[in-house]
């Protein structure tokens, strides 16, 4: 878990393993993010699913600490509608959680994180 590995970095992914989960319980919920698709947080033209991706990180890892994660952008795929969405995305992020999320580089998460 968490505590075991604090610098450790969790994908922001759609499908997360737990490693305390039994073995029934995580082939049946693969099943089902199979079943319905699989998907990370990368810059596209759905900033739903980017929000959802998002939030659905933010309610299984989210604690007293700070939480880290990366919105992965291709710059050859960008586009004007993969642009309006990430303007979407962002001003969910600050609807929502106003100062508590910043913007930062690798280098100042390392900083932070004194790695």
């Amino acid at each position: 878990g968490r505590a075991e590995y604090p610098h450790r970095g969790y994908t922001i992914q759609s499908v997360m393993i737990d490693r305390n989960e039994g073995f029934i319980s995580r082939v049946s919920r693969l099943f089902r993010h199979v079943w319905r698709g699989w998907a990370m947080l990368e810059l596209g033209p759905d900033p739903y699913l980017m929000r959802d991706l998002t939030s659905a990180y933010i309610r299984r890892y989210d604690s007293d600490d700070d939480l880290y994660f990366a919105l992965l952008c291709h710059s050859k795929s960008v586009s004007d509608d993969s642009l309006r969405s990430l303007h979407q995305y962002h001003g969910w992020l600050r609807k929502e959680f106003g100062s508590r999320v910043q913007a930062i580089t690798f280098r100042q998460a390392a900083e932070q994180l004194a790695l």
